[in-house]
């Protein structure tokens, strides 16, 4: 074999090996068929009323990041949102002087429906369904 069969070889057994890792790596995300399990919507076991009423909001990172807190124009709702503000994915902090969410890295505020009150954010929270069974707390996130 001369030296121009053989790199000729070698060019096609690499291009063969790498091929699939860049079609994989080019192809846009979620158009697998492998989805991944944390994207549908779960139930998240936050904690109780009580502690709630203790702490004066409740915070989950696992699996998603969850924020819960009471509603104070009405004590009797529990509100749950998203708790990633999108400019440096930092988590929000529970504001209850001002009734706001405040991301602690960049000073970006958050009404109690998640809008943003003034940025760097360029997204809003996400609100999410809370429910509470026997004075535990569960959200759909």
């Amino acid at each position: 074999m001369n030296r121009r069969d053989f790199l000729s070889w070698a060019g096609v057994g690499g291009l063969a090996t790498f091929l699939p890792i860049a079609i994989a790596a080019c192809s846009p995300s979620g158009s697998n068929d492998t989805a991944d399990a944390t994207d549908e919507p779960q139930s998240i076991d936050v904690g109780s009323l009580s502690d709630l009423d203790s702490n004066g909001s409740l915070l989950v990172e696992s699996p998603k990041k969850v924020i819960v807190v009471r509603d104070p124009a009405d004590a009797s709702a529990v509100l749950a949102l998203t708790a990633n503000c999108n400019h440096r994915d930092c988590t929000v902090e529970w504001q209850a002087d001002s009734s706001e969410f405040l991301c602690p890295c960049h000073q970006s505020r958050f009404a109690l429906d998640g809008s943003i009150q003034e940025g760097p954010a360029t997204e809003a929270l996400r609100p999410l369904t809370v429910t509470v069974e026997n004075d535990q707390i569960k959200v759909m996130a």
